[in-house]
Order: C-alpha cells, then sequence, then structure tokens
C-alpha cells in the first residue's frame, strides 16, 4: 500500500480497469476518496 491513500486508490481502479473488473473496493474507505 503506498503512503498517500488517494494516489493508492487511483492506482487500485486503474489496475481494476486493466483486469476488467467493474467494482473496486477500496480499504479503509475515507470520504475524501468518497468525495473526488
Amino acid at each position: 500500500m503506498l503512503m498517500d491513500p488517494l494516489a493508492d486508490a487511483f492506482s487500485r481502479i486503474k489496475n481494476a480497469e486493466r483486469a476488467g473488473k467493474r467494482e473496486v473496493v477500496i480499504e479503509p474507505a475515507s470520504k475524501l476518496i468518497g468525495n473526488v
């Protein structure tokens, strides 16, 4: 996991898109990521 939670969330989303997944679970889910 990266130190920056926002960058970590975006990297997880990118990886999920490459894998063809439509849903990404981001833990821990913060309000900041939810608002972006």
